[in-house]
């Protein structure tokens, strides 16, 4: 069987570090494999491709197997699986250009051609980094789309990622005497990109929560690992609530942004949706 050694032990490696969380996910897994693999065609769902070539030194036929394309894309959505973002949304969708408040600097940004872009165009330089994104502000205005937008172009480049909220983390931190999830936890951990979402929408403030995501952040910081973190808080209150250590970490790590005058794009979009279904039922009762 011929197989590109590199590429597979690289895999391996990969896989190595989604052991726990591949459990977890281990039916929606198998459902992506049913469909890309088992209904695919070319190979009769086999996932290998069988070929024949002359051996130049014999000059005898030989039949080579070797893994179908459909193996590499249902590795892909698997990653996807993993990670937690809906990239079936996220596919066809592009990051609009947004200005956003720079917490530090005061300064007027525009997100996607200063940030976002650049950061994509050098992930392999951002993965080894530990300087992140903190995206703060009012609901609505695109933080967690970006955000998960990252992660997946992290994830087509070949690297690690997962989302998470933080009220879900918190709460497999507390039940992580089971021994799969304290599997999860460590993979989560150490993904190459990590987004931790509703940062402050935890049942409430507790010594447990901030103690939990000053030791993630900076164990990540350590090894060199991406974090991006989304608040509906303003600054003010997310310093107020996580404390000094934290606003350290944060303003010697992450670039910190504020979303205030960013518009409300959830609720123009779907008032617009629900207008337009509402007159197309106007409609249709004329007729």
């Amino acid at each position: 069987m011929s197989w590109n050694l590199k590429k597979e032990e690289k895999r391996k490696k990969k896989m190595r570090g989604e052991i726990f969380r591949r459990r977890e996910k281990i039916n929606e897994i198998d459902e992506a494999r049913k469909k890309i693999i088992g209904k695919h065609k070319i190979c009769h769902g086999t996932g290998f491709i069988k070929s024949k070539i002359k051996d130049k030194q014999v000059g005898y036929i030989k039949e080579i197997v070797h893994p179908c394309k459909c193996t590499d894309k249902f590795e892909l959505i698997s990653k996807f699986i993993l990670s937690e973002i809906p990239y079936q949304i996220l596919m066809n969708q592009q990051i609009y250009e947004k200005t956003v408040i720079d917490e530090f600097s005061k300064k007027k940004i525009h997100l996607r051609k200063e940030i976002i872009r650049p950061c994509i165009q050098q992930i392999i330089k951002l993965s080894k980094n530990p300087f992140g994104l903190t995206f703060l502000g009012k609901n609505g205005t695109g933080k967690t789309f970006i955000g998960q937008k990252l992660l997946y172009y992290a994830i087509i480049k070949g690297f690690t990622a997962h989302y998470i909220e933080f009220p879900h983390l918190l709460r497999l931190l507390r039940g992580n005497f089971d021994k799969n999830i304290d599997g999860v936890i460590k993979e989560i951990s150490e993904v190459d990109f990590l987004m931790i979402d509703e940062v402050g929408s935890e049942s409430k403030r507790s010594e447990f929560a901030i103690g939990e995501l000053k030791s993630l952040y900076k164990k990540r910081i350590l090894k060199n690992h991406l974090t991006i973190l989304v608040s509906n808080y303003s600054y003010t209150q997310f310093k107020k609530t996580y404390g000094i250590s934290i606003e350290n970490l944060i303003e010697s790590y992450s670039k910190v942004f504020n979303f205030k005058e960013t518009p409300n794009v959830r609720k123009l979009k779907t008032s617009a949706q629900t207008e337009a279904f509402f007159v197309n039922l106007q409609k249709k009762v004329k007729r």
